[in-house]
């Protein structure tokens, strides 16, 4: 038994109603029908509630479910040190991503947020999906445009790697080829990952659909990543029918590398609500949305800044839109990306602006009194002093300089000027809309 043998076990009793239902009541008999190479003793730890969290897992564990959960971890820390990378060497992007990523961990299910690698951008090679799943977080439309791989689009695809690697600078290889698109709806999908290696020394993930359609280009697909030292692959997997083909097609050696999410009736799988994913019962609140950055349609000619959010009456796709425009060519780009850098990622409060708690956040006190922050899944206990005084004084109405002069009576202005920044870079307050009362743009 080896540690991929673990792993299609795991694949198995999230996917399939009827392979628990077995296994539940006569283990050995069904984990030869499925041909899982595994010990049914060992690997019960799978079906606990918590999922055999690597916390969980006793000194007597079979190696290869040690191993298992060692995989496990090392992709958490993989994405843990993609977030990492993406503070980049451009100051500005920096600290608006991170104070997004604050935003959103205090918005999504602690777990969801900490699985968020938030990537700098994602180049959408094709306009729409023909896969369309019932579940699509982004309620992608059908398949309407290609952009294949010639001379020319391929210049136009270097060029606007570049223009992220002028503009990131460190940490601009962190991006992907697809958003609300699936990658294999472009024959030429693999020689764009080629190119985006060339340009920036690493082959990006892929997530597709589609990797039932064509297995010799899929397995060309895997060996192409493996060989070029890319990272986890994933198989979306819609139905208990398309499992078993899978399972049956690719053997648990051929996946240890792939990842199957698998969204459908009967799986253990939670849905976000995001898009399509509201029509599915049981779907939760949350976003599958990982760009806190730009996402570029190549086919349409457009960019926008975006970052995941959990606000489905205002942003039902799940990421937040700050800006939005028309390229035709790398430099139009460029100048988009500086001007977001400029008017959005630059902005700081100043005296005249309005300061307001995010929408979602809520206050009430605690049984002792103190003031609480909450939202729909996290709860902030607010301490006392200065930081209570500002979660009364900010009520979306009074501006900076009306709540400094409050606040100053009992505190030193350098405190209030520090609290109200950390309110700020922590995701607490809501965005600064533009507004005519904003010509000061002294800091506090």
């Amino acid at each position: 038994m080896e540690f991929y043998d673990v792993k299609r076990f795991g694949e198995w009793w999230i996917g399939d109603a009827d392979f628990r239902r077995k296994f539940r009541a006569d283990p050995w008999n069904t984990v030869h029908e499925y041909d899982v190479e595994v010990e049914p003793e060992a690997v019960s730890i799978l079906c606990c509630e918590s999922n055999g969290s690597s916390e969980s897992l006793p000194e007597n564990a079979h190696p290869a479910v040690k191993a298992y959960y060692s995989l496990l971890r090392a992709t958490a820390k993989n994405i843990e040190g993609t977030r990492g990378r993406g503070k980049t060497s451009n100051p500005s992007f920096a600290k608006w991503r991170s104070r997004q990523m604050a935003r959103l961990a205090g918005q999504d299910h602690s777990q969801d947020s900490s699985r968020n690698p938030h990537a700098l951008f994602s180049v959408e090679l094709t306009k729409g999906c023909s896969i369309r799943c019932d579940y699509c977080a982004f309620d992608a439309g059908p398949l309407r445009a290609v952009t294949r791989f010639t001379s020319e689009n391929e210049s136009l695809f270097r060029d606007i790697l570049r223009a992220f690697v002028e503009f990131f600078g460190e940490g601009a290889d962190i991006g992907y080829l697809y958003c609300a698109t699936e990658p294999l709806d472009n024959p030429d999908y693999e020689k764009y990952l080629s190119a985006f290696r060339e340009e920036l020394g690493t082959t990006p993930h892929t997530t597709t659909a589609a990797w039932f359609r064509d297995i010799s280009r899929t397995r060309r697909l895997l060996k192409q990543v493996e060989q070029h030292g890319g990272s986890r692959q994933r198989f979306s997997i819609n139905s208990p029918e398309q499992l078993a083909f899978c399972m049956k097609t690719f053997s648990a050696k051929e996946l240890r590398d792939v990842y199957l999410t698998i969204y459908h009736s009967g799986s253990l799988s939670q849905i976000a609500s995001s898009g399509r994913g509201g029509r599915v019962p049981g779907s939760i609140d949350a976003t599958i949305a990982c760009v806190t950055g730009f996402l570029l349609n190549i086919p349409e000619k457009n960019i926008k800044l975006i970052s995941p959010c959990v606000e489905p009456k205002r942003w039902p796709l799940g990421y937040r839109v700050f800006s939005e425009s028309h390229f035709e060519q790398a430099a139009d780009l460029l100048d988009f990306m500086q001007q977001c850098q400029k008017e959005i990622m630059e902005r700081t409060i100043s005296d005249n602006d309005v300061p307001r708690l995010r929408d979602d956040l809520r206050i009430t006190r605690d049984e002792y009194g103190q003031f609480v922050l909450t939202s729909r899944y996290r709860r902030f206990t607010v301490p006392e002093g200065i930081a209570t005084e500002l979660v009364k004084a900010i009520d979306g109405n009074r501006t900076v300089n009306q709540i400094v002069t409050e606040l100053r009576r009992r505190y030193p202005l350098s405190a209030i000027q520090y609290a109200i920044e950390k309110w700020w870079e922590g995701g607490f307050l809501e965005d600064l809309e533009k507004s005519p009362l904003n010509s000061d743009r002294r800091k506090l």
